[in-house]
């Protein structure tokens, strides 16, 4: 089944072969192919806040996929699928991308990357043990991540490199996006209720 994502000027579509085009919104005019030929299929696009990125996920992040929409070049691939959502993946002035990956002895870092630097300048936020719960998310109006965990939740101010942590009371959870301006969270539990 074809996969689509779309932000205030553009669409793009992915096929199951790999492939992935990128179409005006408005006027349905094809712009370009932006993927093409993944080893896996994609099962889920997003573009950042502003436009300017686009995430392919990958079935298990065999690997998942960034992509400079504007220079229709791959900038990154990453491998778990902690963080696939590009609006939350992405902060909202595009500067600044947050995903995991594998490390030694069965650990798992959240990495920060600058996709401001031509190098991609990496900055490990944390380390933590595999097989617990772990998710990050950028907050919805400011360069802050947030990084919850089965036990504490950390707010990770990108500016400053400062960080704050408290007790995890949201409970079981399957995805979770800040919203309320920063006020709070929309958590999906497990069973699908939100």
């Amino acid at each position: 089944m074809p996969r689509f994502s779309w932000d205030n000027t553009r669409v793009a579509l992915a096929d199951t072969s790999g492939g992935s085009s990128i179409f005006d919104r408005d006027t349905g005019v094809y712009q370009a192919h932006l993927v093409r030929g993944l080893p896996d299929r994609i099962t889920r696009l997003g573009f950042s806040t502003g436009g300017r990125f686009l995430i392919a996920t990958t079935p298990n992040g065999r690997p998942n996929r960034l992509y400079d929409v504007t220079t229709r070049r791959e900038v990154l691939q990453f491998e778990p699928t902690t963080v696939t959502t590009a609006g939350r993946a992405i902060s909202s002035d595009e500067r600044w991308f947050v995903h995991t990956r594998a490390a030694s002895s069965g650990q798992i870092e959240v990495v920060l990357t600058d996709l401001s630097s031509s190098n991609l300048l990496e900055r490990v936020l944390v380390t933590v043990p595999s097989g617990g719960l772990l998710r990050a998310a950028f907050a919805e109006t400011s360069n802050t991540v947030y990084v919850i965990r089965d036990l504490p939740v950390a707010a990770y101010q990108i500016e400053s490199f400062s960080n704050r942590s408290g007790v995890n009371r949201l409970g079981e959870i399957a995805a979770v996006s800040p919203m309320g301006a920063d006020q709070g969270f929309l958590v999906l539990r497990p069973n699908g209720d939100v």
